[in-house]
């Protein structure tokens, strides 16, 4: 495998390439996008999952006692 480096911006999900990289029309290619991370927090946000809610807000039932390894297999 071979490595070729070069700047692009990246506008509307798409990266031009430059003309002298011509030896990569029609090539299958790995791309690592190197970039300045501004905002972090940005990054790591995502929507909350029903999951991510449950684990947040867990349900809290009075006199609740969960089942015990043992008792999980029991059969």
């Amino acid at each position: 495998m071979q490595a070729i480096e070069f700047e692009a911006d990246v506008k509307n999900f798409r990266i031009q390439v430059p003309r002298k990289l011509s030896v990569l029309e029609q090539k299958h290619v790995k791309l690592v996008a190197l970039f300045e991370n501004e905002n972090p927090a940005k990054l790591q946000r995502r929507a909350a999952s029903f999951i991510d809610n449950i684990i947040s807000n867990p349900l809290i039932i009075h006199g609740f006692n969960p089942m015990g390894r043992d008792d999980v297999h029991v059969r």
